[in-house]
């Protein structure tokens, strides 16, 4: 890559060029970085634009980064004298990015002193370095930590710490670069902001009851103010670690009550819970680093609780808790590791198609270097015709709802089934049908079935849980072989397939069954 000199005039603006768009291959892709310079490439990846086009990195002791397929590394300026207040003693260590803002327009972070006093600071090519400074009057040396900004830029959260307690802030930068405290949960000592909303004035966090034991999970609003969100039936300890666009969905930790493995759970906007995964096989901690836009899916480290047994997963409901590197590979993307690497994950762009992330090395020879990888060719949109217009309304009062994602390209084998509208704790099945067909009172249910009599359920369908607190279940299909109850079928190009999603309703009176609308996909 051509080596781009530190200089003080370089903007993320004038950088901005496209990535370059993965060729059509019928497969997931996994790339690189590279080199920063020649005969340099130890660099760690913090984020990824919402488009996924724009990398945020920092090299140690040099300092921030952006990087995109078309013009490689453009190093960012440091602070310039008196951009921070002169009241903070020590020489300038390092800039290291935290966040990037979702359009790649300014980015937030921490200044790290040779004192090893922290500065947290938001930075955008307009105003440059932006000191962010704790809350006055809080007594003892103070370090501001800045960690998640919104997509506006306007609201950041954080920190501030002393050697005896943490305090959650958020600075509303509309107003002023002072902070404001977030209240504790009654009766906690100490605490901290992990994540901010894009689009939404609200911030997750985790506060604790003593320093750093017995945790809780906290959502803040400025009209609401601080709210516990509670640990699932036999869970407790919960961290919250990540919230999607609108806040609409929380993701944390839980640990079982009487010790075990950490799980993964996730609230919606009322505050209720559940557990959605548990860590890879062999490992017992699991932490959360970013979400798509939707909320409905993740990636994150799983590991032993030592870091040198870190390894990325994957989560979305279709899919459950796996590996990120199996997953790659399975889809068809070639990891470019050395044995000594592990690959940690670092960010997910919004449609959730692209994530990246560093390959770290723990000893040996292997040098830590940026990677960009992309699940599909192409960006997972809603595909299909509607066959027969909404679902019969249910218990809940809704009328669910079949959606397919994905591509109808046989080879680039990505499409998604999902059903919403579903009343919770209900199970049910992806049925599949070459044809077509209108049946009312299906089953001697209420619902009205689409698809040809003569359907198959997709096999490993059934829903292994309850719909849950999102009312939604999903599954991937395997293609081009549909695997069915009725038997194996190979989808061939100009094929053309309806989906519905045929359910049991506990919650009615009597029980019953329901089904939800229909998509038609002609494959290519």
């Amino acid at each position: 890559m051509k080596n781009f000199p530190m200089t003080s005039t370089v903007a993320i603006t004038c950088i901005a060029s496209l990535f370059v768009s993965t060729p059509a291959f019928a497969q997931a892709s996994f790339g690189l970085l590279g080199p920063y310079s020649a005969g340099s490439t130890s660099y760690i990846v913090r984020d990824v634009s919402a488009d996924g086009r724009i990398v945020l990195g920092d090299v140690p002791l040099v300092g921030p980064f952006t990087w995109n397929a078309a013009s490689g590394f453009t190093f960012l300026p440091t602070p310039a004298p008196g951009e921070f207040p002169a009241s903070t003693p020590g020489a300038q260590l390092h800039v290291g990015p935290r966040e990037l803002r979702p359009d790649a327009r300014s980015m937030v972070g921490v200044v790290v002193f040779e004192d090893e006093r922290h500065q947290g600071y938001v930075w955008s090519p307009t105003t440059g370095y932006r000191a962010l400074a704790g809350v006055a009057g809080s007594g003892g040396e103070v370090r501001s930590f800045a960690a998640a900004t919104n997509a506006a830029g306007t609201l950041v959260g954080g920190w501030m710490q002393n050697p005896n307690y943490r305090q959650p802030l958020v600075w509303d930068l509309f107003v002023s670069s002072d902070a404001i405290a977030i209240p504790l949960l009654p009766g906690h000592q100490t605490g901290f902001v992990q994540d901010v909303a894009a689009e939404a004035s609200m911030v997750i966090g985790t506060s604790y009851a003593s320093v750093e034991t017995l945790p809780h999970a906290f959502r803040w609003t400025p009209s609401g103010g601080t709210v516990e969100l509670a640990a699932p039936a036999g869970f407790e300890d919960a961290r919250a670690e990540c919230v999607n666009r609108d806040g609409s969905v929380t993701f944390g930790t839980a640990d079982p009550i009487g010790g075990g493995p950490s799980v993964l759970v996730r609230w919606d906007a009322q505050n209720r819970s559940e557990h959605i995964g548990s860590p890879l096989p062999g490992d017992t901690t699991l932490r959360i680093v970013a979400s798509n836009a939707e909320g409905s899916a993740m990636v994150g480290i799983s590991g032993r609780g030592l870091y040198y047994t870190e390894r990325s997963f994957y989560w979305s409901e279709s899919t459950g808790v796996v590996e990120l590197s199996s997953f790659l590979e399975s889809r068809g993307a070639t990891i470019d590791a050395s044995p000594a690497h592990h690959v940690l994950v670092r960010g997910m762009s919004a449609d959730g198609n692209t994530i990246v992330g560093t390959l770290q090395s723990y000893g040996g020879p292997a040098i830590p270097v940026g990677f960009v990888s992309k699940l599909s060719p192409v960006a997972p949109v809603p595909i299909g015709t509607d066959l027969c217009g909404p679902g019969e309304m249910n218990s809940i009062g809704a009328h669910a709802e079949l959606t397919v994602i994905g591509s109808p390209v046989l080879g680039h084998d990505d499409l998604v089934l999902e059903a919403s509208g579903l009343p919770g704790r209900s199970f049910g099945s992806f049925i599949a049908s070459p044809t077509q067909g209108l049946t009312p009172g299906f089953g001697g249910g209420v619902g009205t079935l689409c698809v040809g009599a003569s359907f198959g359920v997709v096999q490993g369908s059934l829903a292994s849980a309850p719909a849950g607190i999102f009312h939604r279940t999903s599954t991937r299909l395997e293609l081009p072989m549909l695997s069915l109850s009725t038997g194996a079928m190979t989808i061939l190009p100009g094929d053309t397939w309806n989906f519905q999603f045929w359910y049991r309703d506990s919650a009615a009176v009597g029980t019953t069954s329901n089904l939800t609308s229909a998509r038609s996909i002609t494959f290519e």
